[in-house]
């Protein structure tokens, strides 16, 4: 049931001004997942394995994008940490977290909420613009986020906490963190 207030404070400005640009100023439902997850940033073109070792914490298994580099390497996935396949990236999260992972096109949005709702995240493969928000350039900028949240547009005076799923697209916009930086971003 939505009726506990989201501590919007709680995040960064950045992340603030976003969805209220998203929402406008009368805010929304808001579904996070961020408690277990310690931010961190890529060194090189890691993004994809950064954000493997985030969600790899969230459900308890620690272990470094540095690691996970070694092993992608070994498995003749990468050179330098650039992670092409999504195919290639649930193999990795299988090795750390047997039978967890599966690539697949993106979830539609009842799909993606009803995941998030229920405490999972989703490894977004995306083209990356200059403020870190997607943009659509075939591939020559792409990026990995960690999906774990969502902002839905709802004309309510605020921000609640939901754990509801959201069937119509055009109303949501995914929470998550990127090896870019250690705030989580819309």
């Amino acid at each position: 049931m939505d009726n506990n207030t989201f501590n919007f404070e709680s995040l960064p400005p950045i992340t603030q001004i976003r969805l209220t640009s998203f929402t406008g100023e009368c805010g929304g439902r808001v579904c996070l997942n961020t408690s277990k997850i310690t931010p961190q940033q890529q060194n090189g073109p890691t993004c994809g394995l950064v954000a493997l070792s985030m969600c790899l914490e969230h459900f308890g298994v620690k272990i470094s994008a540095e690691t996970i580099l070694e092993k992608a390497k070994s498995m003749d996935f990468t050179k330098q940490g650039e992670m092409y396949s999504a195919d290639y990236l649930a193999d990795l999260t299988n090795h750390f977290l047997p039978n967890s992972a599966n690539a697949r096109e993106m979830p539609n949005a009842k799909e993606f909420t009803d995941a998030i709702g229920e405490g999972k995240h989703i490894l977004v493969a995306y083209d990356c613009g200059p403020n870190f928000q997607p943009v659509y350039v075939k591939g020559h900028s792409a990026h990995w986020l960690l999906a774990c949240g969502f902002v839905e547009k709802k004309a309510d005076n605020g921000f609640v906490e939901t754990r509801e799923s959201v069937a119509d697209p055009s109303e949501i916009a995914i929470i998550g963190y990127q090896g870019k930086s250690k705030y989580v971003y819309q």
